[in-house]
């Protein structure tokens, strides 16, 4: 059995970059790429799990959102809820049709309150797909601490009847009822979806047509022989 089965067997832009830079003497030339900030591209995944390489770096990740806490511990950073608004959401490789990881989203930003990041994610609805510009602000509790500094909505993204579809899907997987199973994860996978959400849920779909051709192709036991 494949690693990844082992999950479900248990189960425009809004805001760019808020970068303060000086403007030049004048007579004096700026190169374009010296003036504005440089954005690292990290996985979630990458970043959580080593937060303490990125302290104090620019980056750029993906987030679907899940909620808008009102409350949470600050602990001895910054993030404060009088001075911050926080965002919370799943990596682009986190399934929300399956329970374990609705319940664990891994990402946690903070904007500014009063400042353009803020009032872009203002909004946010579940499902929705932003690529953030963040500074990793600080390490505390094993977990990065990032500002938004800039916000960009995404086309593709996730809604309810995606999730949905999926999950009924997955429930007809475990009644090995392939064919129904694989027609709900087809319907699930037909919307604009993200690369990794579509890409996974058409693998379902290509196990469902594995699982049943392999039932087909086993010997069947018959009615016992009577003497």
């Amino acid at each position: 059995m494949a690693r990844s089965d082992l999950r479900y067997l248990l189960a425009p832009l809004l805001a760019l970059g808020l970068a303060h830079s000086q403007a030049p003497a004048p007579g004096r030339g700026v190169p374009v790429e010296a003036a504005a900030p440089r954005f690292r591209e990290v996985a979630p995944e990458e970043l959580w799990a080593h937060p303490g390489q990125w302290v104090g770096k620019q980056v750029t990740l993906v987030v679907q959102a899940h909620s808008r806490p009102e409350t949470w511990n600050p602990f001895v950073t910054r993030f404060g809820p009088g001075e911050y608004a926080c965002l919370v959401g799943w990596s682009d490789t986190q399934w929300p049709w399956l329970r374990e990881d609705f319940d664990a989203p891994l990402v946690r930003v903070f904007a500014k309150r009063g400042g353009a990041a803020e009032w872009a994610l203002e909004g946010a609805a579940r499902y929705q797909r932003f690529e953030l510009s963040c500074e990793v602000r600080a390490v505390f509790a094993d977990e990065p601490w990032l500002e938004v500094l800039g916000v960009k909505p995404l086309v593709r993204q996730l809604n309810d009847g995606v999730v949905l579809h999926a999950q009924r899907g997955l429930g007809l997987m475990g009644k090995e009822l392939w064919d129904a199973a694989r027609l709900e994860l087809e319907r699930a996978a037909a919307g604009t979806l993200p690369d990794a959400a579509g890409a996974e849920l058409a693998r379902l779909a290509d196990l469902c047509l594995e699982r049943r051709d392999a039932a087909e192709r086993a010997p069947r036991r018959g009615r016992p022989l009577r003497r």
